[in-house]
């Protein structure tokens, strides 16, 4: 019978996460780091479908609103998003199944 830590978890699949979150974590930098290279802090819903690689004008917001990335203003009539939360996000989803 495997050990157990008080959590319930068997400290076997503990390393298997620890593992996970360490390269998910990494690949989630290095994405950060490139787009912030390419965009700056602050994406435009057109740089957003240029990334996503959406044709058409509209699927990146679509897709930001999706997944749960908010706008945030960047002068009254322009909206934007932050890169890094968009960088995360876009990882996370190449990491679900």
């Amino acid at each position: 019978m495997p050990k157990v830590r008080p959590l319930g978890k068997p400290l076997a699949e503990k390393g298997k996460d620890l593992t996970a979150k360490s390269l998910l974590g990494k690949q989630i930098a290095q994405k950060k780091r490139e787009l912030r290279e390419i965009y700056g802090g602050v994406m435009s819903p057109a740089d957003l479908d240029r990334e996503l690689g959406f044709r058409s004008r509209g699927g990146g917001v679509a897709w930001a609103q999706m997944v749960g990335v908010e706008a945030i203003m960047v002068s009254p009539k322009r909206k934007g998003y932050e890169t890094d939360l968009v960088a995360e996000k876009i990882v996370r989803s190449r990491m679900a199944v």
